[in-house]
């Protein structure tokens, strides 16, 4: 999933009332979580007929990393957008099947 394009909806487009710090530290709030909780896996955007491959980081290098591109370069989108990927771990794709209740377990 890329950073910029599929969680855009919801954590990248501010809900009116939100300022700028509060949109970046829920989207860091939610990246975290969801690799903390080992639903996802997160590295480079893969290019065309390559397998996803996370960064071999810790959470707290790759929140570093995530923290340096998105937040202190929010402006300039160009040099965020599409560059972080967010891949599904099996456990996250099990809990992606049992929210769409087609769960098989």
């Amino acid at each position: 999933m890329p950073f910029g394009r599929d969680l855009a909806p919801s954590m990248l487009h501010r809900p009116s009332g939100y300022g700028e710090a509060a949109q970046q530290q829920f989207a860091l709030r939610t990246i975290r979580s969801l690799l903390e909780d080992g639903l996802m896996q997160i590295g480079d955007l893969p290019y065309p007929g390559e397998k996803f491959a996370g960064w071999d980081v810790s959470i707290d290098a790759a929140m570093q990393r995530v923290h340096d591109l998105f937040v202190r370069r929010y402006d300039d989108r160009a040099s965020w957008d599409l560059t972080i990927w967010l891949g599904l771990t099996p456990a996250g794709e099990r809990q992606a099947h049992k929210l769409k209740g087609d769960a098989t377990d």
